[in-house]
């Protein structure tokens, strides 16, 4: 079995800006600048620093100044061609630089100049318009690794029916409960999954309307999303597959259950809806993968059967395209909001400075162990101190199976 010695996890997925001056005062302003717009911003005093944060992250902009010691300006967008090539870099210098700035934008080194003292404006509507650009291309490389497949699963209908009847303040929660229990087979899921939620606490969830009355609607629309998502995924499972697939649901429960427990004591606030939902879709794309139904499934399934290698690097190795990249392409696919979709696409990467990438990092090792690497190598050392803190509730989920 392989271990994290021998796998590595990726470069983190969030949108990241990246902020180079010599001049702490400049630092901060930009700091400031950008700091309600949703980036995950790292300044650095010194090129050389800044390429060491680029040798485990990507970056989408990279913002610099021309004048610096130890490290140029030029000197750092050429190494920065190597560590971060698809980073979309913005010169921002005085006046004096202007000849050694013409020169580096001729050589492709970056792609917009920026005199200082900048305009706020002009550099936000700038660093909007490259993230969008940005975000538009990884869109594009979604779409193709969906296209990768011979079938892709339908949105899921139930739940974009009961959005739409809660935007009517007229009906109730027995209204909706009413809607939901004219699929029986989903009511028997959803009943179990209520129960997981709260195993071991309080009495049995026995009905659909105490089931949004104790859980919140909210999150009941979410497990109806998983529930129908799944069954759409394995709508044409082959029967070698079933013990597999049922395998990786008994897991998505108690990843789901940690990620809520740890997000209600985390040191800052985390919506536990979306802990709930991440630890649920986690391997999703592995589920869809599974039950693709071809050859190299096949041969995929036989060699997790054996279990000498790591899920993960038996992935890598099967498929050209990770499960983690094919659950991002899914959940972006069916609208999931950008947080969860980002903690799925993170799971086997570093996880900067997002919560929930850590917490359903640390919640896939207690369940999964070894196989749940490559992770941020911080999960390491958080997991154990977890493990301790949650031992009787771990105790307690480990006990309960949706199958």
């Amino acid at each position: 079995m392989n271990t994290q010695n021998e796998i590595q996890p990726g470069k983190s997925i969030l949108p990241v800006l990246v902020v180079i001056d010599d001049e702490e005062p400049i630092l901060f302003s930009l700091q400031c600048l950008f700091r309600k717009d949703g980036y995950n911003l790292h300044t650095f005093s010194s090129g050389r620093d800044a390429l060491e944060f680029l040798k485990e992250n990507d970056a989408d902009v990279i913002i610099t100044d021309m004048r610096m010691p130890e490290m140029n300006g030029t000197q750092f967008l050429e190494s920065s061609t190597v560590r971060s090539s698809n980073a979309i870099k913005i010169i921002i210098s005085g006046y004096e630089e202007k000849t050694i700035i013409l020169n580096a934008m001729s050589h492709g080194l970056a792609r917009h100049y920026i005199m200082k003292p900048w305009d706020d404006e002009q550099l936000r509507a700038i660093v909007t318009e490259s993230m969008l650009l940005q975000h538009k291309l990884k869109q594009k490389k979604l779409e193709d690794i969906l296209l990768s497949f011979k079938s892709i699963p339908s949105p899921p209908n139930l739940h974009n029916k009961l959005k739409t009847m809660l935007q009517d303040e007229q009906l109730s929660n027995k209204d909706i409960a009413a809607e939901i229990e004219k699929s029986p087979a989903l009511v028997a899921k959803l009943l179990r999954m209520s129960n997981s939620i709260f195993y071991g606490t309080r009495k049995p969830i026995t009905n659909i309307f105490d089931s949004l009355t104790f859980i919140g609607t909210e999150f009941v629309l979410n497990i109806i999303f998983y529930l129908e998502s799944f069954d759409s995924i394995c709508s044409n499972i082959y029967p070698k597959a079933i013990p597999i697939v049922e395998e990786f649901t008994n897991f998505s429960i108690m990843r789901a259950q940690i990620s809520k427990e740890i997000c209600l004591n985390w040191h800052e606030e985390i919506n536990p809806q979306e802990a709930y939902i991440a630890g649920l879709m986690l391997d999703i794309g592995m589920v869809f993968r599974i039950c693709s139904n071809n050859e190299k499934s096949d041969l995929f399934l036989a060699e997790y059967l054996v279990g000498n290698k790591s899920l993960f690097l038996l992935d890598k190795e099967t498929f050209k395209i990770t499960h983690d990249e094919v659950g991002e392409a899914l959940l972006n696919y069916w609208n999931f909001s950008p947080t969860i979709v980002t903690a799925v696409a993170n799971h086997h990467r570093f996880a900067g400075k997002n919560s929930l990438s850590t917490i359903v990092q640390i919640s896939d090792m207690l369940v999964l162990g070894k196989n749940s690497y490559p992770h941020d190598p911080f999960v390491d050392k958080l997991a154990p101190e977890w493990e301790l803190k949650l031992s009787d509730f771990l105790k307690t989920i480990k006990n309960f199976e949706l199958i």
